[in-house]
């Protein structure tokens, strides 16, 4: 399988066995949606300020071989993606960054490695039937945890919960026990009104790309999303929910056995959304 490691073009990569990766988890990564008839990808910038956020937070160097300024990046990544997936209209690509080898808890370099991977995109399904809760684990505050961290050991755990229970998505509640995110996606509900309501930053849950991108076309079309702690599900506060990621936008129809409602309404607002922000759904 071609890579590109390092900004150089290889089949494969060889794993010190001092790598800070592997044995610290001391790195970021980008899943990144490309769609090769779409030359100004309105999603990368997004992954561009994460990843440079998450980096200052680690302080990482910038990698050597990945373009710095966001126009010329923007092209490079397309250019990769054709490169790894020469046969796909919409790739997905995976730009991790870590640090070098050294140190221990303390490292002894900023210096860092970039890999970046490709496979073709699979789109995701329209609607979840069934949303569980996760017991096995929830989301702690801190400053790392907006980043997409190579270590993602709370995600993992509820992806063995969702898949041990057959659910269709779960739900992680943060220490507080408000509903944070999904397990790959961000949480989004909508009320009566037809007024989009958010999670709140700073709840433990990651800084998504297409959450960003919801956030900020509500707010040019007039109608800001409203942030606020959602704890417990009741019938007259919501007509409808959905989760969202870079992979596409996803409604809800039945949380832990709170059922909603036939509502073409939120059906509207959902698949509105789904036709500006990620086209590439519809494959």
């Amino acid at each position: 399988m071609p890579l590109i490691f390092d900004g150089r073009e290889t089949d494969s990569i060889t794993i010190s066995p001092e790598d800070r990766g592997l044995l610290y988890g001391d790195g970021l990564f980008e899943s990144i949606i490309i769609t090769k008839e779409d030359q100004l990808e309105a999603a990368i910038p997004y992954h561009i300020r994460r990843l440079q956020h998450g980096s200052n937070l680690l302080k990482f160097e910038h990698p050597e071989g990945l373009p710095k300024e966001t126009a010329v990046l923007t092209q490079y990544l397309h250019d990769v993606a054709s490169f790894l997936c020469p046969d796909a209209q919409v790739v997905r690509l995976r730009l991790s960054v870590w640090r070098k080898p050294g140190g221990l808890y303390s490292p002894f370099t900023n210096a860092t490695h970039s890999l970046i991977t490709g496979t073709d995109y699979q789109p995701i399904p329209h609607k979840a039937a069934y949303t569980g809760i996760a017991t096995t684990v929830r989301l702690s505050n801190q400053p790392i945890a907006a980043c997409k961290t190579v270590s993602a050991l709370a995600y993992v755990l509820a992806a063995q919960e969702r898949a041990q229970n057959n659910w269709d998505e779960i739900l992680i509640r943060n220490a507080e026990s408000n509903l944070a995110e999904a397990g790959s996606a961000n949480l989004f509900f909508i009320d009566h009104d037809g007024q989009i309501i958010g999670t709140p930053a700073n709840n433990g849950a990651i800084a998504g790309v297409m959450q960003a991108m919801v956030i900020e076309h509500m707010r040019q079309a007039g109608k800001p999303v409203l942030f606020k702690n959602v704890r417990a599900l009741r019938q007259q506060d919501f007509m409808g929910a959905f989760v969202t990621n870079v992979s596409g936008i996803k409604s809800l129809t039945n949380i832990d056995g709170y059922k909603f409602a036939d509502s073409t309404e939120a059906d509207a607002i959902i698949q509105t959304l789904r036709d500006k922000l990620c086209p590439y759904q519809q494959v």
